[in-house]
């Protein structure tokens, strides 16, 4: 069982994948805004794996794994992303592509939480 933060806009995507990984027996945290998740990391709040949006209004998913980086997050942080071209952002661990199989989601978590 791991924390997961999940960071997207869309509100139907943040709810898909907080049942799905609810029932895999993980523990979820969500939010729709990458500086919001920031400020929870700031104040406190512990996650084992970062699944982030990379398109977002007003900090991108780069973005939010540049900031938690630098103040010195090390956890697992992947990116789920719509843009096919995107293979890697810096400091994350893995990009999954959307649309995506459950398999698929389930594998990047047991991999990296």
């Amino acid at each position: 069982m791991a924390t997961i933060l999940i960071v997207d806009d869309d509100d139907g995507v943040r709810q898909f994948l907080t049942e799905f990984l609810v029932s895999l027996g993980h523990v979820v945290c969500t939010t729709p805004s990458a500086l919001v998740a920031l400020d929870l990391v700031r104040d406190g709040q512990k996650f084992d794996l970062l699944l982030t949006d990379l398109q977002m209004p007003d900090l991108d998913g780069a973005g939010l794994i540049a900031a938690l980086r630098h103040i010195g997050c090390q956890q697992p942080m992947c990116v789920l992303t719509g843009w096919v071209k995107t293979t890697a952002v810096p400091g994350a661990d893995g990009v999954l592509h959307k649309p995506f199989h459950l398999d698929e989601l389930q594998s990047l978590v047991e991999r990296y939480a």
